[in-house]
């Protein structure tokens, strides 16, 4: 697994952990990298299948691929500003995603294609500040967005507009769509407030999580009902909330007081944990590894959760050891350390985390995949052939002579096949030029230019211009001071 996180000091940081494991001691986090990723605030993060996309202050997406250990060069921002929000989204049943929302400073709302040139589709405009937030509904037909002027919209991106705007009291600074994608929240201050998605009472909060000081991230558990909390006191709290139509209030299922010494920034969960039950820290019995589904499940609260602040640190706990013990105990959690798998200390001001598989992994789902959707093509293709010869043959006829034997679900493409996928490759990598004896991949102007309509050519025209001219006044600065010398 990996997780990676920005920071002010314009740096990312890329740590590595096991997926496996049969102790606490066991369980570290190895530094993968420490890569100066902007030239100034890394503002925002987004990682899906094998790319990790981060926005700085410098109005610049830089992009990378982890599975191969790839820089793939730079996005130039259609909107002025820097890149405050992002998200990808993956249709279902598949490794990459398709898609990648970016929300800049100005209130406009980007929509890239992934891979292929990375082209800009389309820049959707609505808010009058800075974007703060972005949601994609599972389905990737809504996106909820949320930003400084108090608004709320939904996005509709199939056509591409707002199909909906609320006006809210306070400024939200976080929104989230749950795993059904049935309920969504909002942070706001103190408070985070979960609301249905359509339907009667949509636009009021059937339940409210109050804190006693300012939120400063949260994330929904593996289940509607289960969200957690982190303050800027450096307190986690995990939630339980009641049903849809269900009476009663949200209460605090555990709270680890101290988990940070300052404010918390972020929350990743790491997808692919393999927890080892014999002596291992999710409890033993047999000695045999759990399968995902079951470590992931088991509860509505996921296994293990990724947290940042700026305090610097970057912890891994296991969160489902946490609820066992509240739960049976019935006493507060006095030592939050004990429930801290890992931490490392990156010696900067946080601001985002995001969490993915690793490079194996990616393999791993990559063929399963690939192997489903062979399977489901060749029931396909069976169903037709035995619709065309009109039912089933006689054993010994003609059909039976020409069947021949099922091909098998996992081959290495070799020869031809081979090189036809090396070239489908090359087509989805961006092109490559040589810079400062560097090879580099720069997307410019005329890549993204050709995407967009007429109003956000002239804002583009005039966002280069507006950069010309203070590059010629720094020169003349800079003259003048040598001629003064």
């Amino acid at each position: 697994m990996a997780l990676i996180a920005g920071s002010y000091e314009r740096f990312l940081f890329g740590y590595s952990h096991p997926a496996s494991f049969r102790n606490k001691d066991a369980f570290e986090m190895k530094s993968m990298f420490t890569y100066p990723a902007h030239k100034g605030v890394v503002k925002s993060l987004a990682c899906a299948g094998p790319f990790v996309v981060s926005g700085g202050a410098d109005d610049l997406i830089h992009l990378y691929d982890l599975k191969y250990e790839k820089d793939l060069g730079f996005l130039v921002n259609p909107g002025v500003g820097a890149i405050t929000a992002m998200e990808f989204f993956t249709p279902k049943d598949a490794f990459r995603p398709s898609h990648l929302l970016a929300g800049c400073a100005d209130g406009t709302l980007s929509v890239w294609s992934v891979g292929d040139g990375w082209q800009c589709m389309k820049t959707l405009r609505g808010h009058r500040h800075e974007v703060s937030s972005i949601a994609i509904h599972k389905t990737g037909v809504l996106a909820l967005t949320t930003s400084r002027d108090k608004t709320l919209r939904l996005w509709d991106l199939v056509k591409g507009r707002t199909t909906f705007q609320s006006k809210i009291e306070a400024e939200a600074e976080q929104v989230a769509f749950s795993p059904s994608g049935t309920l969504y929240a909002l942070r706001s201050g103190k408070t985070v407030s979960v609301f249905r998605v359509g339907g009667e009472g949509s636009g009021k909060a059937f339940t409210v999580l109050e804190h006693s000081r300012r939120v400063t991230s949260f994330c929904f558990g593996n289940a509607d009902d289960a969200i957690v909390t982190g303050t800027e006191d450096g307190v986690i709290r995990a939630w339980r909330v009641p049903d849809l139509g269900a009476s009663g209030r949200p209460f605090i299922v555990v709270e680890l007081d101290g988990a940070h010494t300052s404010r918390i920034k972020a929350f990743a969960i790491p997808k692919s944990y393999t927890v080892v039950r014999n002596g291992g820290v999710d409890g033993g019995g047999d000695g045999l590894p759990e399968a995902e589904s079951t470590v992931l499940a088991a509860g509505n609260f996921q296994a293990f959760l990724s947290s940042a602040s700026s305090d610097g640190r970057i912890s891994v706990w296991n969160l489902h050891a946490a609820v066992r013990a509240a739960t049976s105990s019935k006493s507060p959690i006095q030592d939050a350390s004990q429930f801290c798998l890992s931490s490392v200390d990156t010696k900067a001001r946080l601001t985002t985390l995001c969490a993915l598989d690793s490079a194996d992994m990616m393999e791993v789902k990559a063929l399963e995949l690939s192997m489903k959707k062979k399977a489901t093509k060749s029931k396909g293709k069976k169903v037709d052939s035995s619709s065309k010869a009109g039912g089933p043959k006689k054993a010994g006829g003609p059909a039976a002579a020409k069947t021949r034997p099922p091909k098998a679900t996992l081959t290495v493409p070799e020869g031809r096949k081979r090189r036809q996928k090396l070239e489908r490759q090359e087509q989805q990598e961006p092109p490559k030029n040589k810079a400062g004896g560097v090879e580099t991949v720069v997307h410019g102007t005329e890549r993204v230019v050709s995407f967009l309509d007429d109003t956000d050519l002239e804002r583009q025209r005039k966002k280069e211009k507006r950069i010309e001219i203070q590059s010629k006044r720094k020169m003349a600065q800079i003259q003048a001071r040598k001629k003064r010398r």
